[in-house]
C-alpha cells in the first residue's frame, strides 16, 4: 500500500517548498489546488529555513576548520607536559632532583609514572600543576628544569588555554544555530504535512492513478513497497499517506 512520508533530508524539504512556490506558474494562476493562505506560509518558510540551514552549515564549518588546529595544539601541549615529567623523573634517576620533589607537581613520590593525559581537562590540570609546582620547586631548591623549561612549557599550555576556550564558543555558537535549524525544521515539516492533505484533498475526486499523478506533479512524492503492485491500490490506501518508490529492480524476459 501507498503511504506518504515527510522528506527525510534538508535538501528534499528545500526541494518541496520550492515544488508548491511554482504551483500558481504551473497551474498559471487557475484553480491552484493549495489555498493562498497555504501559498503564503510556503513563501515565507522557504527562505527562512534556507537562512537557518545556511548558519547552521557555517557555524558547523567553522567549528570543523577550526577544530584540526586545536587537535595540533592539544598534541603539542600533551607532549610538553608528558617530556616534563619524564625528563624530571630522569634527573631523579640520575639523582639530580630528589624525589621528594615530586610532591611540588602533585605527582606521586614514590614512583614516575606518568598521570592520564588522554582528555582535554587533565591536560588543564597537570599543566597547572606542573608550572605552579616548577615555581615553588625553583623557589625553593634554586635548579630550574631544562630541556623542556617551565617557560616553554608555560608557551603551549597558554595556547592550548586560549585555543581551547575559543573552541568552545565555537562549539556553542554551532549548537546554537543546530537548535533553532531544528525548530525551523520541525516547522517546514508541519508545513509540509499541512499542504500535502490539502493537495491530496484537492484531488480527492480523481481516479487513484490520476489522482497520484497529480499529487506528484505538486510535490507529493510516493513510495511503494517491494512487496506491493501499483495496480493495487485505492483511493482510501492513497488518502493515507505516500513515500518514494523503494529501489526495485524488473527483469526482463
Amino acid at each position: 500500500m501507498p503511504y506518504r512520508k515527510l522528506p527525510k533530508t534538508d535538501q528534499a524539504r528545500v526541494r518541496t517548498l520550492k515544488t508548491v512556490l511554482n504551483l500558481e506558474t504551473m497551474y498559471r494562476f487557475h484553480n491552484v489546488p493549495l489555498s493562498y493562505e497555504l501559498l503564503t506560509k510556503a513563501k515565507t518558510q522557504l527562505p527562512l529555513f534556507e537562512h537557518h540551514q545556511n548558519l547552521y552549515n557555517q557555524a558547523y564549518e567553522h567549528y570543523q576548520k577550526n577544530n584540526a588546529n586545536y587537535r595540533v595544539i592539544v598534541n603539542a601541549a600533551r607532549l610538553y607536559i608528558s617530556h616534563f615529567i619524564q625528563i624530571f623523573n630522569m634527573a631523579v634517576t640520575r639523582g639530580e632532583f630528589k624525589k621528594e620533589h615530586r610532591s611540588f607537581y602533585k605527582l606521586q613520590v614514590e614512583n614516575g609514572n606518568l598521570p592520564d593525559l588522554s582528555n582535554d581537562e587533565s591536560l588543564l590540570e597537570w599543566g597547572k600543576n606542573l608550572i605552579d609546582g616548577e615555581m615553588q620547586r625553583v623557589r625553593t631548591c634554586g635548579m630550574p628544569m631544562t630541556n623542556p623549561t617551565s617557560a616553554n612549557l608555560r608557551v603551549h599550555y597558554e595556547r592550548f588555554k586560549e585555543t581551547r576556550t575559543e573552541q568552545q564558543y565555537r562549539f556553542a555558537a554551532m549548537q546554537r544555530t543546530r537548535e533553532k535549524f531544528n525548530l525551523e525544521r520541525a516547522k517546514t515539516d508541519i508545513l509540509i504535512k499541512e499542504i500535502w492533505d490539502y493537495i491530496e484533498n484537492f484531488f480527492n475526486e480523481l481516479p487513484p492513478e490520476q489522482k497520484i499523478e497529480e499529487c506528484t506533479k505538486c510535490g507529493v512524492i510516493y513510495y511503494y513497497r517491494n512487496s506491493e503492485n501499483e495496480e493495487e491500490f485505492d483511493g482510501e490506501t492513497i488518502e493515507n499517506n505516500i513515500i518514494i518508490k523503494e529501489n526495485k529492480t524488473v527483469k526482463k524476459k
